[in-house]
């Protein structure tokens, strides 16, 4: 019986695995919601849709 990693395939859907994980790791790290264009007032957030 071989081993899940002898195959090439199965390296690289692991490979890709990894690269998307740690991506997703690092964007929720590094990009943020600025807190400055959050509203106050639920109502505020209306307005600014309708416009």
């Amino acid at each position: 019986m071989h081993s899940l990693l002898s195959r090439p395939r199965n390296r690289w859907l692991l490979g890709i695995a990894l690269l998307t994980f740690g991506t997703g790791v690092t964007v929720k790290n590094v990009i943020s919601y600025p807190v400055e264009c959050v509203p106050d007032i639920p109502s505020e957030k209306n307005i600014l849709q309708r416009t």
